[in-house]
Formats: C-alpha cells, sequence, structure tokens
C-alpha cells in the first residue's frame, strides 16, 4: 500500500509535534488444514486527522471537523488507490476502536501452499499483489516465511533517537497452530504460538519464521474408527448366533422321556397292584371268625 508509505514520510515531523498516532497491524492466522486468512488495519487517531484536514484545508484556522469529514478523507487516503488491498480482492471494514478511525481489510487464505515457491519475498508494500506473492518457501511439511517491511527510510541521521513506537504502532502479528521451529519476533505469546513483530524495530533481515505443520491422519482415523465398528457388529453377530443355537436346560430336561434313565436305558416300570376287594370265600369266613373268637 504505497500511500501507506507515503503517509508515514509526511506524518512524522506533524506526529513529534503534536503527539498523534497512526496505527498499521497486519495479522496473520494459519490453521493446521493449510488454511487461514490475512488481514491489515490501518488508522489514525482523531488528533491526527484533524490535523490532516487543517493542512489540506487552507481556511481550517479553527473549523471543526465532523465524522463524515473525517471518512471521506480516510476513503481517499486508503481506497482511491490502485495499490489499495481492494484491488487485491480484499474485503473492506470501517474500523473505529479507541479514538481510532480506518479501515480493516481482510482475505481468507484457501491453502498456503499457493503462495509457497522456491524463493520467498513478500513486501508488505505490495499489497495489491498478494494474491500473486510466495510468502513460503515449503520442504515438505516444513514451512519457512520470508517478509520485507522497508523502514529504511526513517533510518536517517534526522531521525535517530527518536522512539518511533511512540509515534507509529506499527505490528506485523502471526498465530500458528503449534509453536514455531524458529522466528526472529520482537515478543512472544505464553503459548508460543502467537509471534509479533514491531515493525518500527525491524532489522535487514526482514520477518522470518519456520514452522511445521502436522500431518493430517483424519483419514486415517476414521478408517480405524469404522474398522472397530465392523469388528464390534461381527462379534455381536457370533455371540447372539451361538445364543439361539444352544438349548438351555429347561429346554434338555422336557425333552428327556419319563421312562429314560440318563444312559437311555428303559426305566423297569413296577405294576401297580390291584386293590379291589375281593369276596371271602367259606373257608376263609369260618377262619376269620374263629380268629376273632
Amino acid at each position: 500500500m504505497k500511500k501507506l508509505r507515503n503517509l508515514i514520510m509526511v506524518l512524522l515531523v506533524m506526529v513529534l509535534v503534536s503527539g498523534c498516532k497512526l496505527k498499521a497491524e497486519y495479522n496473520m492466522q494459519i490453521n493446521k488444514d493449510k488454511s487461514g486468512s490475512f488481514n491489515i488495519i490501518v488508522a489514525m487517531d482523531d488528533e491526527l486527522l484533524e490535523t490532516m484536514l487543517a493542512q489540506e484545508d487552507e481556511n481550517a484556522t479553527s473549523k471543526e471537523y465532523t465524522d463524515e469529514d473525517k471518512w471521506k478523507y480516510l476513503d481517499s487516503m486508503f481506497n482511491d488507490d490502485e495499490s489499495s488491498p481492494v484491488a487485491a480482492g480484499f474485503t473492506v471494514n470501517k474500523y473505529e476502536k479507541d479514538k481510532f478511525k480506518g479501515y480493516e481489510y481482510s482475505i481468507k487464505i484457501d491453502n498456503i501452499d499457493d503462495y509457497s515457491g522456491k524463493e520467498a519475498s513478500f513486501d508488505l508494500d505490495d499489497l495489491a499483489n498478494f494474491k500473486e506473492s510466495k510468502i513460503f518457501v515449503k520442504d515438505g511439511n516444513k514451512y519457512k516465511a520470508k517478509i520485507t517491511f522497508d523502514m529504511d527510510d526513517l533510518n536517517t541521521e534526522s531521525y535517530q533517537g527518536i522512539d518511533l513506537s511512540s509515534i507509529y504502532d506499527m505490528k506485523f502479528i502471526v498465530t500458528l497452530p503449534d509453536k514455531p521451529i524458529s522466528s526472529n519476533a520482537t515478543t512472544v505469546s505464553e503459548d508460543g504460538k502467537t509471534l509479533t513483530w514491531d515493525l518500527t524495530k525491524l532489522d535487514d533481515k526482514g520477518i522470518e519464521f519456520e514452522f511445521e505443520l502436522a500431518k493430517d491422519n483424519t483419514i486415517l482415523y476414521v478408517g480405524i474408527g469404522v474398522a472397530l465398528v465392523i469388528l464390534v457388529v461381527i462379534i455381536l453377530v457370533i455371540v447372539l448366533t451361538k445364543k439361539k443355537s444352544k438349548p438351555t436346560m429347561v429346554d434338555a430336561v422336557s425333552q428327556q422321556p419319563m421312562n429314560m434313565m440318563p444312559n437311555n436305558n428303559p426305566m423297569p416300570v413296577t405294576p401297580t397292584p390291584d386293590v379291589t376287594e375281593q369276596p371271602l370265600t367259606n373257608n376263609e369266613t369260618t377262619n376269620s371268625n374263629n380268629m376273632m373268637n
């Protein structure tokens, strides 16, 4: 974004005098599946906006500017230009926070392999060609990034001893799915996954970081899961089939004939005695009477 570069140079003296501030923040998000996003926030605080508007307005001795005036000026500064991120397919939204006004530009990254090549050197000033940029050098699952942002214009004798970070809030922030292999970041988050560079303190090496993406084993895990489910189903079918084919003890007993021994030999059947009374003969009657007497 060339206008941002020109604006930085124009603002330096003005900001030193007035205490105004310019924000330029670049954020890159990289996911495990190689997708990601890239967004830029460019904004000025209200005091700087009023100073810039007064600078361009010859009759602005004590004029108060409305929000409409400020947004119109910001639009002409950042969006009415061929080098604007909008020209590269970024979506744009208004940014308004902590007395800063500006724009946030965002773009999705489908696959970081599309931004990889044999050599990498991406310039943050050349956002209009972002989609054609080569940010990474790929080696298997390892990626090494090389990003530049030229601050040489501010490293002259005229600006020696000036803490530019007190004037410009300019950062590059990258968030990785895992800790990087290496980086020259200014600061690192506690979990080690978010790296931040203060662009006002960038050296000749620029922004460098290397990371590795773990292999995607989703298909393998799904295959193992399906195999386990099939195995469990087979085991259940076998168990249920055996239960149905094996007779229960009640069934086995009911099938045994009542007159059969366990060794299948016929059990002897004792005839039931006939207990029907028979009439006594004359001799039997006499003998019975004698016994009673």
